[in-house]
């Protein structure tokens, strides 16, 4: 694969209109300077008294101009490096990326297609996957590793990620600070230090809000020890509409945006100019099941609402734009996908994840991988547009062919094919003799054949074996120290 290419949305589908924007963020600075934010680290108060906020009892109330202070700190553009240049990826503008999904718990096996707990081993074999298909731009710990200690997980799942990607380690989101200082480690090891690391950040780190407006110290932990180095940080939180938020569209997106401005005052005063991801992530809740409806339509609303906000504050932004809550690669998950994700992309969200999963976030699946890369080069040919221009308009063809010819054999239509047309690898489009005669296969039957196929013979770029040994030992120590301590 060569170098990831980007697609920049021209004209983006914009749901609410400047008035509707300034209005949520008067809002939300409304509730930080008077209802506040809660943080329950000692280490993050004290920051925040020092740098200017009001701090009591645990609550943070910041003035407005100390958040336009440092809203200006953090860059426009963030550039993800992978360990590779090749695949640097740079978030700026109305730039789209697509990338995998996060943390499920559960994999459907590629051979039995059974559901079971997800191991390190599905994880490195995901990370290849992705490694291979083209329009995946990051890499994420898919899944949480069930066969390794739960309070080391993250060591493993980033141990496993560098060893089987070239691709940005993307929204690495430990518990805690010591975590998170191991997962420094480990990037830097394998850019050779930790000063390279600054200059080349392999790693995207991570920190969640526990909404409603309430970071805990596992969180604000991990946000303080990124900032230090400028990583760049994904401030995210998972909003439930009616039960972490307001019920009501515009609610969520000033609650969420309050919260993440609290998240970059704190990273801006750690370490000015640390780069940030703005991630608000407001979801419906299905109020006759309790469960969050992930790929409800107010989700793909709320995503493009949300890229509006990030390019008000000049954010690089991330949404999830591809978690169906059907359990199977069904026409549920079609549908799902194909709205939420198309609607997220036309709005020129930065980087959309989510690809690969099922069941609302809890299955990691390789066949939807294959699947939903399709669907990515899909809406990749649909936000790249029409260009219209004297040899698109092609009258000259148009007048050679006149009015008996026809266009296959001119030299027009095969300069244009590839550059005007998606040519896809997985979808059917033949007869229906052809596709029987092929084994009248599902496009499930397909992707899992594919899958198998790229985990047979893909192998990104090994690391170096003395690097290897250093990963290793890292997670080693981490053990030894954590463990010892439980």
């Amino acid at each position: 694969m060569g170098e990831i290419k980007s697609v920049k949305v021209t004209r983006p589908w914009e749901p609410l209109t400047r008035d509707e924007v300034y209005d949520v963020h008067l809002t939300s600075l409304e509730i930080l300077e008077k209802i506040g934010v809660m943080f329950s680290d000692e280490n993050a108060l004290k920051i925040f008294s020092e740098g200017g906020a009001e701090v009591q009892n645990g609550i943070v109330k910041i003035p407005e101009h100390l958040v336009k202070e440092c809203i200006k700190k953090a860059p426009e553009r963030v550039t993800l490096c992978g360990r590779n240049s090749r695949y640097d990826i740079k978030l700026q503008d109305k730039n789209t990326y697509f990338t995998a999904c996060s943390e499920a718990t559960y994999v459907v096996d590629l051979e039995k297609d059974e559901l079971r707990l997800a191991t390190k081993k599905d994880l490195s074999d995901l990370s290849r996957l992705a490694d291979a298909l083209e329009y995946y731009s990051t890499m994420l710990p898919s899944v949480v590793p069930q066969d390794v200690p739960k309070t080391l997980w993250i060591q493993h799942a980033v141990e496993a990620i560098l060893n089987s990607t070239e691709k940005h380690v993307f929204f690495v989101c430990p518990t805690g600070t010591e975590a998170a200082r191991d997962t420094i480690k480990l990037a830097a090891a394998v850019v050779g230090d930790e000063e390279t690391l600054r200059k080349k950040p392999i790693i995207t780190g991570g920190a969640f809000f526990s909404s409603p407006l309430r970071m805990w110290a596992e969180a604000s932990g991990p946000l303080i020890e990124y900032a230090k180095f400028g990583i760049p940080l994904n401030l995210g939180n998972n909003l439930m509409m009616g039960a972490t938020c307001p019920i009501t569209l515009a609610g969520a997106l000033a609650q969420g945006n309050a919260e993440i401005l609290s998240g970059v005052v704190l990273a801006e005063l750690v370490n000015p100019g640390t780069p940030i991801l703005y991630n608000v992530d407001p979801f419906s809740m299905d109020m006759r099941t309790t469960n969050i409806a992930i790929c409800a339509p107010e989700k793909g609303l709320c995503n493009a609402a949300l890229a509006q906000i990030a390019r008000y504050y000049g954010f690089p932004n991330v949404v999830d734009g591809f978690s169906p809550d059907s359990k199977l690669n069904d026409t549920q998950a079609g549908y799902e996908k194909a709205v939420s994700g198309l609607s997220s992309a036309i709005s020129g969200a930065n980087l959309i994840m989510g690809a690969g999963l099922l069941a609302y976030g809890d299955y990691a699946c390789f066949k939807s991988f294959v699947i939903d890369n399709e669907m990515l080069g899909y809406i990749h040919r649909v936000i790249r547009g029409i260009e219209v221009n004297e040899e698109t308009l092609a009258f000259d063809v148009i007048a050679k062919v006149g009015h008996k010819g026809n266009f296959l054999s001119q030299r027009h239509t095969l300069t244009y094919l590839k550059k005007e047309h998606f040519i896809p690898e997985l979808t059917d489009r033949y007869r229906t003799e052809i596709w029987r005669s092929k084994g009248s296969k599902s496009i499930v039957e397909r992707a899992r054949e594919k899958a198998m196929e790229i985990l047979k013979s893909h192998y990104p770029e090994p690391l170096e074996k003395d690097v290897q040994q250093k990963l290793r030992e890292i997670v080693k120590e981490a053990e030894r120290r954590i463990l010892k301590n439980s």
